[in-house]
């Protein structure tokens, strides 16, 4: 999801190859150059390709240019202190050190041994900005990305973090649109916000401007309505 912006599969034995758009394709197109570093890369029992997506990319594995962007996470450190760090890098614990097989207290100290670096480097101190995500949680909670938003929720002020500050850029705004979107069974779509975008598609693009059950659409188009709303509704807080 992070790299693609679509759910490509949920199977963690998947070996095939990825073709749709994606980060890598996106960096490419804009010039920018990246690298994955993944810890223990050629050890299969601290490896896993799943935790590493760009890995999986057509983009990629069909470029022998590309693949070179596929390093251990030793080199890190030498292009941190060699100042010599991609536009884009995507780091790859291995199993212990990401938490999935170890203790927390392991993915704590690994991230202070490994991490703390980089944030006291002046080049990233200038413009950088380091996102850390955690993928555990229990199999059967799914409930707003199982976790996975809890990031998304902080920076939009819905979480209060347990330290550190939230930094947003002058005259940027963060909104935050819930996963499972609800509506009351009786809720409607004003005219006015069904006119006032394209963004809700085909789908709605030849309908009268007369007030229709939010309920009763498809989840595509309850979530981009959602959108479409909150942009109406506080345009100071809307993304």
């Amino acid at each position: 999801m992070l790299t693609a912006g679509q759910l490509v599969t949920t199977n963690d034995s998947y070996a095939g190859t990825v073709d749709v758009d994606n980060i890598v394709r996106e960096l490419i197109a804009s010039g920018k150059t990246w690298k994955s570093y993944a810890e223990n890369r050629d050890d299969p029992t601290l490896y896993v390709q799943r935790h590493d997506p760009l890995s999986y990319f057509t983009d990629v594995v069909n470029s022998s240019a590309q693949m070179q962007n596929l390093v251990p996470f030793s080199q890190f450190s030498a292009d941190l202190s060699g100042d010599n760090l991609p536009n884009f890098s995507f780091i790859v614990p291995n199993l212990l050190d990401d938490a999935h097989s170890a203790p927390l207290q392991v993915a704590d100290a690994w991230l202070q041994q490994n991490i703390a670096p980089l944030l006291t480097n002046a080049t990233f101190q200038n413009d950088g900005l380091l996102i850390i995500t955690f993928d555990e949680s229990v199999g059967t909670d799914a409930a707003n990305g199982s976790g996975k938003s809890t990031l998304l929720r902080i920076l939009a002020g819905n979480e209060t973090p347990d330290d550190g500050e939230i930094a947003v850029r002058k005259r940027a705004h963060v909104s935050y649109v819930e996963q499972d979107s609800v509506f009351e069974a009786d809720a409607t779509v004003p005219p006015y916000e069904v006119a006032s975008s394209d963004a809700l598609g085909s789908e709605l693009s030849n309908q009268p401007l007369l007030l229709m059950c939010a309920s009763g659409q498809t989840g595509g188009v309850r979530f981009r309505y959602l959108v479409i709303r909150r942009c109406l509704t506080a345009p100071a807080a809307a993304f």
